[in-house]
């Protein structure tokens, strides 16, 4: 059974409806110390009011997040294996994978303001809440809100009398390179605007299997490849991965956004570069045209946030051009002359408004971008097609890097892209949440 289908699982046993019906706030402890998350990664994302004393995002230290466990009784995450006993483990990549599964903890104000602190160790006790989930349940495990220290102890009572101590991982994470840099795991997933790493793809990152597709395994349609159950896990992932999951974004805020920390042309729940907007059917050939065509390049033409933040210095005229090409992006995304009608539903206007506002052609958008890169992934023989958590990983490397990049990081060169995300933190965060048919 998967990950998400025991989660399913365990929420639908009376007592743990009963029990969450209580409460959204519990104790939880830190599997990994804290990290940076790059402005792409929290887009949209804020904290509801449900369980902040000030419900507001956090204004200090942004972009700061963890992998916690919730411990307890009635701990969502008690259909997970526990990787604080698995700390001796001589397989880095199973530890981080099983990290991965757990809830991404963000920082917030209220963290701060109760603790002092600045950011959060490996094996911190820590106050946390879960926001409402999808279809019914009632958390969201894929991201919540870390809002004080609980205590920073080595011991705690849960399963009987074990101690939960979790500063062994640290061994692991120190004696391997590539599970330190998974994405949300160990240090970081995230690194410098085109950093580049040496790995080792196969020895630390690859997904082992056996995994065998819930679809068809020679089928061309990346969803009959993986099943409705599995593709809809992709989907899910992706979309947290590139905007926390939000329907509408990126453009309707990238006026207000400094232009030097935006990413023009990058548009939806899955990010669409203008190259993959036009290759879907949507842009014409003439809008296509008129920002540069297959010249236009989304990660070189501006500076990134993190690039800002280092200090990297512009002149005014490399500012101007900057801000004209975005300007230039978005208002050919906002000419209505620049989508195809053919693209849209026959009640639906053909333009930027309809296709954010749309989930359906977001997702008909991302099958026949992710199919594509199916075909291309098979045929540069860098897939495992009889293993869908390699496949999916390797999708997901595509979606940040393109099949290139990706067959670039099997390889054993891992390339961070323009905000800093790697394709390994793709690979395995998103290879992780496929069942398995077997």
């Amino acid at each position: 059974m998967s990950a998400e289908a025991a989660r399913e699982a365990s929420f639908r046993r009376k007592k743990f409806k009963d029990r969450y019906q209580k409460t959204n706030q519990f104790e939880a402890v830190a599997l990994t110390d804290g990290y940076k998350l790059t402005q792409k990664e929290t887009a949209g994302i804020t904290p509801s009011a449900g369980g902040s004393t000030s419900g507001s995002p956090p204004n200090r230290f942004a972009r700061q997040a963890f992998r916690g466990r919730i411990l307890g009784d009635f701990s969502p995450h008690l259909f997970l294996k526990n990787p604080c006993d698995l700390g001796e483990a001589t397989n880095p990549y199973y530890t981080t994978a099983l990290i991965l599964q757990h809830t991404e903890f963000l920082l917030t104000e209220d963290y701060y303001d109760s603790s002092g602190q600045t950011t959060i160790n490996r094996n911190d006790r820590v106050n946390v809440y879960l926001e409402p989930g999808p279809a019914g349940t009632p958390f969201n495990l894929e991201r919540g809100w870390c809002i004080g220290v609980n205590r920073s102890g080595r011991t705690s009572a849960q399963d009987g009398d074990r101690a939960i101590d979790c500063t062994t991982l640290q061994e692991i994470f120190d004696s391997s390179t590539g599970a330190s840099s998974m994405g949300g795991a160990g240090a970081t997933g995230t690194g410098s605007a085109g950093e580049v790493r040496q790995i080792d793809f196969d020895a630390e990152y690859k997904h082992p299997g056996p995994c065998t597709p819930g679809g068809n395994s020679s089928a061309t349609n990346v969803k009959d490849y993986f099943g409705t159950p599995g593709w809809n896990a992709y989907v899910e992932k992706l979309g947290s991965f590139e905007t926390g999951g939000t329907w509408r974004a990126d453009l309707d805020a990238l006026e207000s956004r400094d232009a030097l920390a935006s990413a023009p042309g990058m548009i939806g729940r899955y990010q669409f570069t203008v190259h993959s907007m036009y290759n879907a059917g949507f842009i014409t050939d003439e809008a296509y045209t008129s920002i540069g065509g297959r010249n236009y390049g989304h990660q070189t033409v501006h500076p990134t946030a993190d690039m800002v933040e280092r200090g990297v210095e512009y002149t005014e005229a490399e500012i101007a051009a900057i801000r004209a090409t975005q300007k230039k992006v978005l208002d050919m995304y906002k000419d209505s002359n620049s989508w195809k009608s053919d693209a849209f539903p026959d009640d639906a206007e053909a333009s930027m408004e309809s296709f954010l506002e749309s989930q359906d052609l977001q997702n008909i958008a991302l099958e026949d971008f992710t199919t594509k890169n199916l075909q291309t992934l098979k045929g540069m023989h860098m897939v495992d097609i009889d293993n869908a958590a390699d496949v999916a990983g390797m999708l997901g490397a595509s979606h940040l890097k393109g099949p290139g990049g990706a067959r670039t990081m099997r390889n054993g060169t891992n390339i961070a892209d323009g905000f800093g995300s790697f394709p390994t933190k793709y690979y395995t965060g998103i290879g992780s949440v496929i069942p398995c048919s077997s």
